[in-house]
């Protein structure tokens, strides 16, 4: 019986071997960055034991759940600044942890605030490296009840970046083709994309998609790359920003060869509905060019009809990433 097992194990040694396996193969090397309008980021070198809701005077933190061995699971506790809990969870989510408030509907008197718990697979860093998010859980809560009004479980890298009115975007980093078992099990690559979805319904409506799998390339001499979300006016920006070797002239931080691209929300969404040229990814060489940016129209996936959640457009001269 034990002659058996091994052989088991050598045969599939083997075939790991010789299908070229990595078993970190889906993971990528350059930094998610999430930059608020606050000043607070958060990045792969993120360790803290609370970290803040955006928009709001709380703070959150985590602790391992009771029965962690058997779950994986952590408590997550709403703070007041001063560190006194207001709310617990059992259970609720994972250890990396982040929140914002939400923003209140005409006739509201009371706070809501998003929490979105998240499992990275990222030794060595808190997470946001490209491909490592494993799943996350999302949170809607009550700040007047502690209700948990809304709870959704994310899948594998969808990163959850805001809500608004009812919408919340997030952004995959899709992954690479792979061949595995000598080429006998091939796995389709997918792209890169924003994308939002609607609370009473939850269908994915698609934003924008990028032109790259799993993460976007950088030259040869950069020592790391970084992908940063921030949030201007009304609407998000989307930029790479990267560090480069010593031996090169120049220097860290975000360079005009890599056009940012900007989706804008709210009543900006609407004022530039429909414009432009299709955003299904690809280099875009043409399109409405106004105040600097290619406006690029939408291509919703639902079944409501074209023009949700609005358009997206490219800084610069019509340059894509």
């Amino acid at each position: 019986m034990r002659m058996k097992h091994m052989a088991g194990a050598a045969l599939f040694l083997a075939l790991t071997l010789g299908a070229g396996c990595d078993f970190n193969s889906e993971r990528g090397r350059v930094i998610l960055e999430i930059s608020y309008p606050s000043g607070y980021v958060r990045d792969c070198y993120t360790w803290e034991d609370t970290a803040p809701v955006e928009g709001a005077q709380y703070r959150l933190e985590t602790e391992r759940a009771e029965n962690f061995k058997e779950t994986r699971r952590y408590d997550i506790r709403i703070l007041t600044q001063d560190g006194q809990m207001i709310y617990q969870y059992p259970g609720a989510g994972f250890s990396v942890v982040r929140g914002e408030l939400e923003e209140t509907e005409a006739g509201e008197d009371h706070e809501k605030v998003w929490i979105v718990s998240e499992n990275w697979d990222t030794p060595h860093y808190s997470g946001y490296i490209s491909g490592g998010l494993k799943e996350s859980i999302l949170l809607e809560i009550d700040m007047k009840t502690g209700e948990i009004r809304t709870q959704r479980n994310l899948g594998e890298n969808e990163l959850f970046l805001t809500s608004v009115k009812g919408r919340c975007y997030f952004y995959s980093c899709g992954q690479k083709g792979q061949e595995k078992l000598g080429g006998l099990w091939k796995v389709p690559g997918s792209k890169a994309r924003i994308y939002c979805r609607d609370q009473e319904d939850w269908e994915e409506e698609r934003v924008y998609e990028f032109d790259y799998e799993l993460e976007p390339e950088f030259e040869e001499h950069v020592l790391q790359g970084r992908l940063r979300f921030s949030f201007e006016g009304a609407g998000l920006v989307v930029s790479r920003d990267s560090e480069v070797s010593a031996d090169r002239e120049e220097k860290s931080g975000e360079s005009e060869a890599y056009p940012k691209i900007r989706v804008p929300f709210g009543a900006e969404q609407e004022e530039h509905e429909g414009q432009g040229i299709d955003a299904g990814g690809g280099n875009t060489a043409s399109g409405d060019r106004s105040g600097g940016y290619v406006f690029a129209g939408m291509s919703d996936l639902s079944e409501r009809g074209p023009g949700r959640p609005g358009v997206l457009y490219l800084k610069g001269a019509g340059a894509d990433f």
